[in-house]
């Protein structure tokens, strides 16, 4: 039994050792799930594939095929040909290659094969950070197409948090979906640790698959493949949606224009509920113990029950073994491997929590909690060293805010300089540069916001806090009108 803990949540699964070997690529894995189909060309095709379809591009919106983020460059690529040469586009970043992944279901292997050889040299990474994965997993191809990027198996997270599986189409995968999930599982460490990554949105793979349509019974296998499918599945996006509740506005959606595809989902939501109606107590019952209270609580100033001289943690639910006090609290919540980014059912995640919910010291003058206290409270729900807890720092909230313009806006210099030293070189100067919807629903920047909220204060203080904020985002890139690319650029292409 393998044990996991992460800032997405705490997994146990069993899985077979053929998985675990380093040697077992994706050229293998795909190499013997061909074999299974050796007089056809194409690999096992779902009844729930599609006919063929060029890829969609919402240049406006930044969507390629209604799931793969990119961004919004006003340039529709829907019509750019893998097989004739165009120019990288400057604002997206989006090459001959990308093309050619999302045009690959249109072609049979051996020329998609052919094809890979003659771009060596073409761009292979957006502006955003999307890899080769990214695009061919968003275009519902088979197996044997990804026997091909053995070279190319990039699995990290785009500037928008999606990983590959975030926006994997698997219409054409058919039972290897469940070979092919069991690959991801083991392919970042901890394991499972891609399963359970959340975009900005605060959604899992789980919760993007389950909206796909499929044939009936992969949605239970699905169910025993993911971990912590429980919690998963009771876990929120930052919409304070469910999965079940996901499901369910997919299938409306479709309901007009594929009401196949709609019915295909109205029966996977029956599937999820027969799942959860079945699963064992135990389980059941830690999820629903990860759901009550916890960093949430902690969060709006909760400090458990006291009574007598004695403190009872309503985390660990022991007596006196620890203090009251909010770190003590986060602290236990941590230890027990409490979910560190999901959101509650108002979309908040812990962090936005920390940031913007109010808390008071326990002296008999009930002060207000320190910028200092604040800080120490993000240093133990986001330690430095633990890569997989970075997610956190990029959900966004309900309203579309990021962390970094939450803290900003509040002049937390302290909080601020510790996030920007956690996050990763290349993504910090998009972290700084993010707009959202400021006065008057004009969209503004981290910068503006900041510069706005200093002018509007007159206690030398409060201003010289601010100033020492604004100092810190220009010295991180950040630009009072940042263009559509420097928001979210995080590579440089290649």
């Amino acid at each position: 039994m393998a044990t996991w803990s992460t800032g997405s949540a705490q997994s146990a699964y069993q899985f077979d050792d053929t998985f675990s070997n380093p040697r077992y690529s994706m050229a293998s894995l795909a190499t013997t799930n061909s074999s299974l189909s050796a007089n056809s060309q194409y690999s096992h095709t779902s009844s729930m594939s599609r006919p063929l379809r060029p890829p969609k591009h919402d240049a406006r919106a930044g969507l390629w095929n209604n799931s793969l983020r990119v961004i919004p460059c006003g340039k529709n690529h829907s019509l750019l040909r893998w097989d004739v040469s165009f120019a990288t586009c400057n604002i997206c970043g989006f090459s001959q290659w990308h093309a050619l992944m999302l045009q690959a279901r249109s072609m049979d292997p051996t020329t998609f094969a052919n094809a890979m050889n003659s771009m060596r040299d073409t761009p292979k990474i957006d502006f955003a950070g999307s890899h080769s994965l990214h695009y061919l997993m968003s275009a519902g191809v088979g197996m044997e197409y990804f026997s091909h990027l053995h070279q190319f198996k990039e699995t990290c997270q785009n500037a928008f948090g999606q990983n590959p599986l975030h926006v994997l189409n698997p219409q054409d995968l058919g039972e290897e979906l469940i070979t092919f999930l069991e690959w991801f599982k083991v392919q970042e460490h901890p394991p499972g640790l891609l399963l359970t990554q959340r975009d900005l949105k605060g959604r899992t793979p789980l919760h993007c698959l389950l909206q796909r349509p499929m044939e009936r019974d992969l949605y239970s296998k699905i169910l025993k493949t993911f971990p912590w499918i429980e919690h998963q599945l009771s876990t929120f996006d930052t919409s304070g949606r469910t999965a079940i509740m996901m499901m369910s506005k997919a299938a409306l959606k479709l309901k007009s224009e594929c009401p196949s595809a709609a019915a295909a989902i109205q029966a996977g939501i029956v599937e999820v509920k027969v799942f959860l109606s079945q699963s064992d107590d135990n389980l059941q019952h830690e999820a629903q113990n990860r759901s009550l209270y916890g960093f949430h609580d902690i969060a709006r100033g909760a400090r458990g029950t006291s009574y007598f001289g004695f403190y009872e943690c309503r985390v660990c639910n022991r007596t006196n073994a620890h203090s009251n006090s909010y770190l003590d609290q986060l602290v236990c919540a941590c230890t027990l491997g409490r979910d560190r980014n999901g959101p509650d059912d108002t979309g908040m995640t812990p962090a936005h929590a920390l940031v913007t919910q109010s808390r008071c010291n326990n002296d008999a003058a009930r002060t207000p909690e320190t910028p200092v206290q604040t800080a120490a409270l993000m240093h133990a729900l986001i330690p430095r060293g633990d890569r997989t807890l970075l997610e956190a720092l990029r959900v966004l909230d309900r309203e579309g805010n990021s962390l970094v313009y939450n803290i900003a806006i509040r002049g937390l210099y302290e909080l601020l300089e510790y996030v920007l030293h956690l996050e990763e070189p290349n993504r910090r100067r998009a972290m700084v540069n993010t707009c959202q919807m400021g006065i008057n629903r004009r969209e503004w920047s981290v910068l503006a916001a900041v510069d706005h909220a200093r002018s509007q204060i007159f206690d030398p203080d409060k201003k010289h806090r601010f100033s020492k904020t604004k100092h810190m985002l220009v010295k991180a890139g950040a630009q009072m009108n940042p263009g559509v690319t420097t928001r979210w650029q995080i590579s440089s292409g290649y």
